[in-house]
């Protein structure tokens, strides 16, 4: 399994050098079907894809991933959070491009910073899942990601995944969101080296179905 996944890895390599934008959306839809694969091979069942896939990247990504952290930017266009309650509302920031580390919070700090959040709808915006909701659901059924996602990083600084406002007429602006390239690609190659030979017991409880 582990040689299969690195093959189908080098596929991604071969299209990004020969032309890495016009071949995007194919780069994708084989990264995000690689972390499908080893999802269902930890974990095979029907019905649980979501579940297992967000618990391969929470609990099983190398620690500097933070994969668990919440974008910001997502609760401020799902309307759970406001700019004013954000760095965003800091006078001159609104349109700035922000990096992960800059603007993200931590599951444990976004519950203190934003307490009128179900815990739950939190953990529905961290990596993990918009990285399932936004660009594996996307790509594997409308070969495209999610309105929210920019595929052209904003930040050409290193970074998990950055941001850009974009201007809407008559409305506020919308956080555009960019998961960095190598990010996800790093993510990938981590999680095929890391494959164990034999399933892996379900776990009691799924970190998405955890209060």
């Amino acid at each position: 399994m582990k040689d299969y996944l690195t093959k189908r890895l080098k596929v991604v390599d071969a299209l990004a050098e020969m032309d890495g934008l016009d071949a995007f959306p194919d780069m994708m839809v084989i990264l995000m079907t690689i972390l499908s694969a080893c999802a269902a091979h930890r974990w095979p069942g029907d019905r649980i894809d979501r579940k297992r896939f967000i618990e391969l990247l929470v609990r099983h990504s190398h620690s500097e991933a933070r994969t668990d952290s919440v974008c910001v930017p997502a609760l401020i266009n799902l309307g759970l959070v406001t700019e004013a309650d954000t760095l965003y509302g800091s006078s001159g920031l609104n349109t700035r491009i922000f990096r992960d580390e800059e603007i993200d919070l931590s599951l444990e700090a976004a519950q203190r910073a934003f307490s009128a959040v179900d815990r739950k709808l939190l953990k529905s915006n961290c990596y993990a899942s918009l990285i399932y909701e936004w660009l594996r659901c996307g790509y594997a059924h409308e070969y495209s990601p999610h309105q929210f996602i920019t595929t052209c990083q904003p930040s050409c600084k290193q970074a998990r995944v950055s941001y850009i406002s974009r201007r809407l007429k008559g409305q506020n602006s919308l956080k555009m969101v960019g998961f960095h390239y190598d990010y996800l690609r790093n993510l990938v190659e981590h999680h095929i080296s890391a494959l164990p030979e034999l399933k892996s017991k379900r776990p009691s409880r799924w970190w998405v179905d955890e209060a």
